[in-house]
């Protein structure tokens, strides 16, 4: 069934994607030419964005990805949802395609059969949080970066 997704530019329309969670390994070459991609589109914006979970694990402690991991992890924030979502006619041109978007919470892009997750957090008294995860603020607070394949990508203070 198709899911159809207002934009700036239109409707976006696509048929989710069935992701198979934990049967899959990241084949790294197509894994970093999303993340540059990724990163090339997000730095001319004002979206708030960085590397989160396996991702961020995985250039902190290996300077790579991890090698059972599936999939790339980002955090936008919700207020930034909206810019995001305005950015898939963009993505689509470089020949990403929008695999799930659920409850304002995740929007998932896939190419090359490898996929970006954009964990979307809300604002909480304490924290953010997305789904069932839950990160205090003193994290948001600070911009951070951290070289990942010879490129500097935002993601979250120590």
């Amino acid at each position: 069934m198709k899911q159809i997704i207002k934009t700036n530019s239109g409707e976006y329309s696509f048929k989710p994607i069935h992701l198979y969670i934990g049967q899959k390994k990241l084949v790294k070459k197509n894994a970093l030419e999303n993340i540059i991609i990724l990163r090339n589109i997000l730095n001319k914006t004002k979206i708030r964005w960085g590397l989160v979970y396996g991702t961020l694990l995985g250039a902190v402690r290996e300077k790579d990805f991890i090698s059972y991991d599936e999939d790339i992890d980002t955090y936008v924030f919700y207020e930034d949802l909206d810019k995001l979502i305005n950015l898939l006619y963009k993505f689509k041109e470089h020949g990403f395609e929008v695999a799930r978007y659920e409850k304002k919470a995740i929007l998932t892009i896939i190419r090359k059969n490898e996929y970006i997750d954009f964990y979307i957090f809300k604002k909480g008294f304490f924290g953010k949080k997305c789904l069932n995860y839950y990160i205090p603020n003193k994290y948001f607070e600070k911009k951070a970066r951290i070289k990942f394949y010879d490129k500097f990508y935002p993601t979250l203070h120590n």
